[in-house]
């Protein structure tokens, strides 16, 4: 007792060199540490430290250590947040606060029931079978075997995943919103496994510009993941979300922590729009897609763009794409969340490729890889002939329902072509306030590339048919892929009624014919100008207009599209 008396000599708050020191200095052999027995490390603070990320990773390495940390706060100027990331896990038994130094002995038998905590809560077998249980103060933790995550381990769940949090922090947000965000992805994190062999997790903020936060390769307990998260600070700004797109290729990387074999996820939050470079923010995130990382956004607020978030999320976005009315609803999606990110399914154990086909399991669904001649999406339908293709999405006009027809059509249609095998390539076109080409003929080799870009389009009014003579005069030519002595295709998908001049659209289409290009129609909806689609479509037209009415599913109508096709 005696030797516990020291003397107050003024200066700042270096807590992470005294943290450092207990470590490295007391608790060695040469000064008297036992193996074997519990090392606690209690830190008293009464104000903000020097540096708080060091005093943070300091704690860190000490707990890495095996040293179990606390932390008693005195008084107001002593942060909990800060307080948070000294104490051992789980923080509400290693992290006291009182309202200044009089009040210490209030603590003191709460302090001494954390020290001498002699009961293991593991003894009533929380942790389902094959499950190691960790006995902690006051409190227990499941290492979860292979295919599970959760609390007790309660949830299937493939055990390897890669997470990225790509957080808005722009001036919609709000300061004082903003830890609504934190809080909701801290909530959906304690409900994972996380360690280096199990979930990893990382970070990137993005407002005006983008900052990784933390890499997966970081921090390895679920306690460290959570103070990184708290820690992460509101910028404010306009929201330049393809500027995070262009972080998160790389971030997968081995060399950040990235691990082979592990499903690399995304989940975007935002309140808006992107008003930044905003026309990127689609392809950029196709390329990520294109790199094999599964995308959900989660949009907050009545403000947010639906066509953008459907554009930046994978397929399909019935699973891929949550919405919480305000910021106080996001706990009520986390399970959905959670859910959406645990896959134990084997969708391949079914068997559901055909002819030949090889499925691949994959996060949420399967992929077929067909045979040559064999197509669909289970190999299901032979198609032998050798077709070069363009769509001309027609997306001007107020559209509404009709909007999600025109690409759920296309890409049933894409995934009746032989595409793997080189017989058919794909171009897309499309219309909004005025004409653009999406991709070319070689732009993509693989169905899945193709399907991935096949990217949502705020929909518009124009009456520039010129998209058509687009098609003959820039997609179908040999430097973008159009193959001699192979079969052009053009694919009209529309509302079947023009915003303009009908009879140039008709003029474009009759001088793509009289190159040898073959064209079909698919008209969506009720109100069908059957004269002008007639006059763009090839003969006969009963072979290549197809209607497309409310009853009708897109799979039906891309199986007529699809029979004239490869017959």
């Amino acid at each position: 007792m005696n030797g516990l008396t020291t003397f107050y000599t003024g200066g700042t708050t270096n807590a992470a060199a005294a943290i450092s020191t207990m470590r490295e200095d007391v608790f060695t052999e040469a000064n008297g540490d036992r193996p074997d027995v519990k090392n606690v490390g209690i830190v008293f603070l009464d104000g903000q430290t020097d540096d708080t990320d060091e005093t943070w990773h300091e704690a860190i390495t000490n707990r890495d250590a095996g040293i179990q940390m606390m932390a008693v706060g005195i008084g107001a100027g002593a942060k909990q947040s800060e307080l948070e990331t000294i104490g051992s896990y789980p923080t509400s038994a290693n992290v006291f606060t009182v309202r200044g130094f009089d009040n210490l002995m209030d603590i003191q038998d709460s302090l001494l029931d954390a020290l001498c905590d002699d009961v293991n809560e593991c003894d009533s077998g929380p942790c389902p079978e094959g499950a190691e249980c960790r006995d902690l103060v006051n409190s227990y933790e499941c290492i979860c075997p292979a295919g599970t995550q959760g609390v007790n381990c309660e949830r299937a769940c493939t055990s390897m995943l890669d997470i990225i949090y790509v957080i808005d922090s722009s001036g919609s947000i709000r300061s004082e919103r903003f830890p609504f965000i934190l809080d909701w992805i801290i909530d959906m994190i304690e409900d994972l496994d996380i360690g280096p062999d199990q979930t990893r997790v990382g970070a990137i903020k993005f407002s005006d510009s983008a900052t990784v936060e933390f890499n997966l390769k970081d921090f390895n307990t679920k306690q460290d993941v959570i103070s990184a998260i708290s820690k992460i600070q509101f910028s404010g700004g306009r929201t330049h979300t393809s500027a995070s797109m262009d972080l998160l290729m790389n971030s997968f990387s081995v060399e950040n922590g990235g691990r082979e074999g592990a499903n690399n996820i995304v989940i975007v939050l935002t309140d808006g729009n992107s008003n930044i470079n905003a026309d990127a923010t689609v392809p950029k995130a196709i390329q990520v897609r294109e790199s094999g990382v599964h995308v959900i956004v989660v949009g907050i607020g009545d403000s947010v763009n639906r066509y953008e978030m459907e554009g930046i999320a994978s397929d399909p976005p019935a699973e891929t794409v949550f919405k919480a009315t305000s910021y106080r609803d996001l706990p009520d999606i986390v399970d959905e969340l959670v859910n959406s990110v645990c896959d134990d399914v084997d969708y391949c154990e079914s068997n559901p490729c055909q002819n030949g086909g090889v499925c691949v399991d994959q996060l949420k669904k399967y992929e077929c890889n067909c045979a040559i001649d064999y197509t669909g999406r289970n190999c299901e339908r032979r198609c032998t002939r050798s077709m070069d293709v363009a769509f001309l999405l027609d997306f001007s006009g107020d559209l509404g329902s009709i909007y999600d027809s025109i690409l759920d059509t296309t890409a049933e249609i894409v995934f009746g072509l032989p595409i793997g095998s080189d017989r058919a390539r794909v171009a897309n076109l499309y219309l909004v306030k005025s004409a653009a080409i999406d991709f070319y003929l070689d732009t993509y080799e693989r169905k899945s590339s193709i399907l991935n870009a096949l990217s949502y389009k705020t929909a518009g009014t124009s009456n520039n048919f010129d998209f058509i003579k687009m098609m003959y005069e820039n997609v179908f030519v040999s430097s973008r892929g159009d193959r001699p002595g192979i079969n052009n295709v053009g694919i009209l998908v529309t509302d079947g009624q023009t915003n303009g001049n009908s009879a140039k659209l008709i003029q474009r289409a009759n001088e793509a014919k009289a190159l040898g290009i073959e064209m079909y129609v698919v008209a969506v909806g009720e109100n069908v100008n059957m004269a002008e689609i007639n006059g763009v479509a090839s003969n006969p037209t009963s072979e290549h207009v197809i209607i497309m009415d409310s009853i009708d599913s897109p799979e039906n109508v891309a199986n007529q599209v699809l029979d004239q096709l490869c017959a």
